[in-house]
């Protein structure tokens, strides 16, 4: 047993395992996060693992796209053999008795792309399997994945790290690197003088190849200098190889709206890491063991340099003028679009709005349908689409006909919309079998690969691509590329400006849908809507109280109409208020200061308090006209569990985070404390019949992502949730309640 940890010991493999985890911190980091996001322990609730287990490629995951995977993959491993050769080649000078001595290095360097191999096989083969592919579909995509990775490798070998050991003659580096224009050969910096460090004695094998184990040689028969200039007679190569990987990285961004060119986003994430991985390399052959410091020193001054407005980054939405002043964003600016005459024109216009649906309905005095639909991203869009379709096939499309208003947040008013569409269509006679599986099949087609490959490409490279739209110039990024593969997957129905809605909504004739994504500077809602919303704005009370309460929301269409917020598109909208944080973009609106944009969902998950805003201000209608309100609520958010659970910050250091990590994760349980607490209220004025039926997806065992990309088993999940002994009821009760 002695002998063979004395074998394990100095065998060169696990030495340089050994200083790794001794030194090489900032290194392992960059597994960890390759570990993290394979594995799901990192932004599993965004998707992001879903993007490493099944990579799509123009649309299919098969043995192309693992196949790119693999080579990308292939170019990680192969920045990390050459960042760990920068970092450690020096300290074990036998390699300089060795021909090709950054071949051999790597080789045996490789025990921690090994572990990541198999974990991660493991992983692709377990997403796989519980997806419904073959054994043998399963075997060639991992097949292909190893292929891929052996190909890139194999190809970095031979194309700039095939350089042989010459004695007393200059080196081919040496040639190369008087190839390179002055700043490039600075990019990795050689030493001047070799260094004897304590690691060299302790290596007495090493792997030769993959099937050979060799002594290893002392090369003190060489002097210093000899030894040097052959241990770094790779370092102008791997110059070379950090500026292909920003050619790739380049001509990707360029290429980004190219279908061909848009590789599975969990690969250009993989790629993005290759890239910080050889900037590192690179600054480590300068600073050595001030690296880490001065690092930290960078991103604190990045930091600092980035809050200044010369350096800000603003995310422009489509269809706004952004190229003259920006508006005032103040107190005094909402006064001049809310003020009590605008109040009651608007008003009247939304009672000549509930006349005009009234007219349609089939009773004298109809039930007044409001549809509220939760958020929660694919999962959401499907659920409340797949809803809508199951009720109103129920119904022979009464149940839509007789909906007055939808609202609600993120990835449920995108299901609502799109379906009020396919109603609209329908009832031109455009459409047919709107309530088919083909349209469910269409809005459920993967969205986060391309927003995924875009964000890396793109906003965290250099965003170079630009296009045009409603006259105005604007730089494509990830929230753009949502939209566009949005329009792309649903043919293009909904690509149009909210104000193509304004004649359909104001008679009646469609529900009315009320976007509200909230303002994150007061966290006031901004109102979407072609109908004119001033009512919702803000409280006319009979109570002093501070001008800043008064005022919840501004409406966008009139504090825009300068900027042409008529062009806004719908979908742009729908995209504004389903801001996922870092999948989508934050919209920052031309005012000053600048408004910015997230998911409605921070105020009103399901819409319901605004439901109980919209009840109070028109009561007397209601009361007069209608034989009462149906609320029906599609819920795609998790279930608050009736199961206390006990404090999870118990140690010292998780009791930092407490305060507000138990706010955080309460936000859903805070959110329905006021919901019930706006309903407790309403029994002093609601003088009219008023039922809410709750439909929910998710039960407390269910688990399905929270992203813009769905498994084909969490679809079918979804689909027939509709149809489960579970809602059979709820749904049938609604049909019969349809007048």
């Amino acid at each position: 047993m002695k002998s063979l940890w004395k074998f394990v010991y100095h065998f060169f493999p696990f030495q340089l395992l050994f200083l790794h985890f001794r030194r090489s911190f900032l290194l392992l980091v960059f597994w960890l996060l390759l570990f993290a996001m394979a594995g799901g322990w990192l932004f599993k609730s965004i998707g992001i693992p879903y993007l490493f287990e099944m990579p799509e490629y123009l649309g299919d995951v098969n043995f192309l796209s693992f196949f790119i995977m693999g080579v990308v993959l292939g170019l990680f491993i192969m920045a990390f053999h050459i960042a760990s050769y920068i970092f450690y080649s020096y300290r074990f000078t036998f390699l300089a008795t060795l021909t090709r001595p950054l071949y051999r290095f790597s080789m045996n360097n490789s025990i921690i792309p090994l572990v990541f191999f198999v974990y991660y096989s493991i992983v692709i083969i377990s997403a796989l399997y519980k997806e419904g592919y073959s054994i043998g579909q399963i075997s060639l995509d991992i097949l292909a994945l190893a292929f891929g990775i052996v190909i890139s490798i194999f190809m970095s070998f031979t194309y700039f790290f095939s350089t042989i050991r010459k004695h007393n003659t200059k080196s081919a580096d040496d040639h190369a690197e008087d190839k390179l224009p002055k700043p490039l050969r600075m990019l990795i910096r050689k030493d001047k003088k070799l260094e004897q460090s304590p690691e060299d004695k302790n290596v007495f094998t090493y792997l030769r190849n993959y099937h050979s184990i060799r002594i290893a040689r002392p090369s003190g028969h060489y002097d210093d200098n000899e030894r040097l200039q052959i241990l770094q007679q790779h370092h102008t190569n791997a110059a070379i190889y950090f500026l292909a990987l920003l050619l790739l990285l380049f001509v990707l961004s360029i290429f980004s709206n190219n279908r061909f060119a848009m590789i599975p986003a969990g690969a250009s994430l993989v790629l993005l890491l290759t890239m910080y991985l050889m900037i590192f390399g690179a600054i480590f052959s300068w600073l050595k063991t001030w690296t880490t410091s001065v690092l930290l020193i960078m991103i604190f001054a990045l930091n600092y340099f980035s809050g200044m407005p010369q350096f800000q980054s603003t995310h422009k939405v489509a269809g706004i003028d952004y190229t003259k002043d920006p508006l005032p964003f103040t107190y005094d600016a909402m006064d001049e679009v809310t003020t009590d005459s605008i109040i009651k024109y608007d008003r009247q216009l939304m009672i000549k709005a509930l006349n005009g649906w009234k007219k349609r309905q089939k009773a004298d005095k109809p039930r007044l349908i409001i549809f509220n639909s939760s958020g929660g991203g694919m999962r959401s869009s499907l659920f409340t689409l797949a809803a809508l379709q199951y009720i109103d096939s129920m119904t022979a499309g009464d149940f839509h006909q007789q909906i007055f208003m939808i609202n609600g947040s993120s990835g449920g008013m995108i299901g609502a919309a799109y379906y009020r569409e396919l109603f609209i269509q329908r009832e031109r006679g455009k459409l047919m079998g709107i309530n088919g599986k083909a349209y469910y099949n269409a809005l459920g087609t993967d969205i986060l690969n391309a927003v995924g490959f875009t964000l890396v490409v793109n906003d965290l490279f250099f965003p170079l691509r630009t296009y045009r739209k409603a006259g105005f110039k604007y730089r494509a990024n990830r929230g753009s590329m949502w939209e566009n593969k949005f329009n792309l997957n649903t043919d293009g129905i909904l690509d149009k400006p909210i104000i193509a809605y304004k004649e359909l909504e104001s008679t009646g004739e469609i529900p009315l849908l009320v976007l509200a994504p909230t303002l994150i500077n007061n966290g006031q809602r901004l109102f979407m809507s072609p109908m004119g919303l001033s009512f919702f704005c803000k409280y006319q009370l009979a109570y002093k109280t501070r001008r800043t309460d008064l005022y919840d929301g501004i409406e966008f269409s009139r504090f825009f109409k300068t900027k042409q917020g008529d062009s806004l598109s719908i979908v742009s909208a729908l995209r504004m208020s389903s801001t996922f944080p870092y999948i989508t973009p934050m919209v920052n609106l031309p005012t000053e200061p600048k408004m910015e944009v997230i998911d409605a969902g921070a105020r009103d998950n399901d819409g319901f308090l605004l439901t109980l805003r919209f009840l109070h201000l028109f009561k007397d209608w209601i009361q007069e006209n209608t034989s009462g309100v149906f609320i029906v609520q599609a819920q795609a958010a998790r279930p608050i569990s009736e199961i206390i659970n006990p404090n999870p910050y118990k140690t010292r250091l998780s009791s930092i985070v407490k305060p507000l990590g138990g706010m955080v994760n309460s936000f859903g349980t805070l959110q329905g404390f006021e919901r019930a607490e706006m309903l407790f209220y309403t029994q002093d004025w609601v003088d009219f019949p008023l039922e809410i039926v709750p439909i929910s997806l998710l039960t407390e065992q269910d688990e399905i992502s929270l992203s813009w990309h769905l498994t084909k088993s969490e679809k079918a999940h979804v689909y027939n949730s509709i149809r489960s002994k579970r809602l059979k009821d709820k749904f049938d009760y609604i049909a019969k309640s349809v007048n």
